[in-house]
């Protein structure tokens, strides 16, 4: 390793090493880079600060960009990380999705193989070359949020594929938009250059009203204009409540419309017209209702719905009742993949041979729909479904699931069994608030790719046997147990090596 003069560092070596480690990016490459230039040598300040960090990685990334093995698709999704601002952490779902809303990805030839699949190889192969650097996986060990390394933000992307015909508000005074989005005196000539625009992404995140109002103004002004005709992407993310204005329905082309942690409380009906609409996220917003019209949109394949509050009990999704024009409207989305409802009715449409993620709330009316849910699940969450018999048997023929997780009410027996041979490919299992179950078997064999166990106010519930047959275990949680219960967690924890408590989302 590299030698300083002595063992205790200077206030200028180092400011130098964090400053070093700063243009490193992160990059474990670029870390192993300077461990091999001063390996065994004395180092000084000013040998850090002289480091050529970034003119040996831009030499690597610039031959990287001209190799004819990385394809054009490629470097079309590469050169989308520049209308991002600098150390963005980019969710990995919002960056699929929208390369795929334009046009970026290309259908494989592999049956069955989405073009979101196609995406997350993109983003794989990209990761691989060191061009962008994971921020945060899932516990499925897939990325969950990722950014362009500090390193490479210095290299111009003059090499990658132009995006004049993208249009991205940093809210930065220098930007030739800046007037026209923020401004009180835009012409028509001004908004003319936004004819052929396939993409428009705000970062706008300040307090207060002026965002969204600044986000009404423009989008009106531009689309009576005749602009945005071609627009396939608008990703209002962040932005604090934006109005759409009802004109939004003349964006005819639009793919994906996001709308997440806006906060938003309405959407205008003209939304029906949006017929090429492929992802709609309005989750985390204050939306209690969405239009009749949603259900006009036939190439809808990813909706993410709000959470919704009442009576401090945590609804999440849209709430199907009697009167809720949505009851007869499911059947009709069988390419659906995530699907989060309040349940008022005791239905799940066995049509939907897509669907991968499940969150139901409410009675169960028909417990012995649990058998027809589709065999694609992998996620599956229940609240407040009050089943009676153990579910586990109907469950555990589900070949896909991955994560199961019963919530505050779903069960209401003493006893779960989680057979031998069963529950091959779950990775997380949550019991929160089943306040009768007081047995958990697990035979051996059963979950043996169990990786996360939570458990949370199951007063009743005595330690789980059958703990030590689940070999590939690493997070044993539980919060609200009783006292008893905790010591024995906390004993199982240490002599198996598990890792401390960690909160993931998904």
């Amino acid at each position: 390793m590299a030698q300083f003069p002595s063992d205790n560092l200077s206030p200028s070596h180092t400011e130098a090493l964090k400053e070093v480690v700063e243009r490193c990016g992160g990059l474990p490459q670029a870390i192993e880079y300077l461990v091999d230039k001063f390996s065994g040598k004395d180092v000084t300040t000013l040998d850090l600060r002289r480091v050529p960090i970034n003119d040996h990685f831009q030499n690597g990334w610039s031959k990287t960009l001209e190799n004819e093995d990385l394809s054009e698709d490629l470097k079309k999704c590469f050169s989308y990380f520049r209308l991002f601002p600098s150390n963005f952490e980019i969710p990995t779902r919002r960056l699929i999705a929208l390369w795929v809303a334009q046009g970026l990805v290309k259908q494989s030839d592999v049956e069955k193989e989405t073009l979101e699949d196609v995406a997350e190889k993109y983003l794989s192969e990209l990761i691989g070359l060191n061009m962008i650097q994971v921020v945060q996986k899932k516990i499925n060990g897939k990325v969950k949020t990722g950014r362009l390394p500090n390193a490479l933000l210095e290299l111009y992307l003059s090499k990658c594929v132009s995006s004049d015909w993208q249009l991205a508000d940093h809210f930065n005074k220098n930007d030739a938009s800046f007037a026209h989005i923020h401004g009180n005196n835009t012409t028509l000539a001004d908004l003319q250059r936004y004819k052929r625009h396939v993409s428009f992404l705000s970062f706008d995140t300040r307090e207060g009203t002026k965002p969204g109002e600044d986000i009404e103004n423009f989008l009106r002004n531009a689309i009576s204009s005749g602009c945005f005709k071609v627009l396939k992407a608008l990703d209002l993310e962040r932005v604090f409540r934006p109005q759409l204005p009802n004109a939004i329905g003349n964006l005819i082309e639009l793919k994906y419309l996001g709308l997440r942690w806006t906060y938003l409380e309405m959407i205008p009906s003209s939304i029906g017209n949006l017929r090429k609409l492929q992802t709609l996220d309005v989750k985390h917003t204050y939306l209690h209702t969405l239009p009749s019209s949603i259900w006009k949109l036939k190439e809808l394949w990813h909706l993410y719905l709000t959470q919704i509050y009442e009576n401090l009990q945590t609804l999440w999704g849209v709430l199907v009742g009697e009167d809720s024009h949505l009851k007869d409207g499911l059947e009709k989305w069988t390419n659906l993949r995530k699907l989060g409802l309040a349940l008022l009715l005791g239905f799940v449409e066995p049509s939907m041979e897509n669907l991968t993620s499940l969150y139901l709330f409410g009675k169960l009316e028909i417990p012995s729909i649990i058998s027809e849910f589709p065999q694609s699940l992998s996620d599956l969450s229940l609240s407040a479904s009050g089943l009676k018999n153990d579910p586990m048997p109907a469950l555990d023929k589900l070949p896909n699931l991955k994560s199961l997780c019963f919530y505050s009410g779903s069960y209401e027996r003493k006893e779960m069994v989680c057979s031998r041979g069963r529950f091959t490919k779950l990775v997380v299992l949550k019991l929160w608030k089943l306040e009768m179950l007081e047995e958990l078997q697990v035979e051996e064999g059963a979950m043996q790719n169990l990786r996360e166990l939570d458990i949370r106010s199951c007063k009743e519930l005595k330690f789980p046997t059958g703990l030590k047959h689940l070999k590939n275990l690493r997070e044993l949680n539980s919060w609200g147990m009783p006292e008893e219960f905790t010591i024995r967690i906390e004993e199982i924890r240490g002599k198996f090596g598990m890792s401390l408590p960690i909160s993931y989302h998904y």
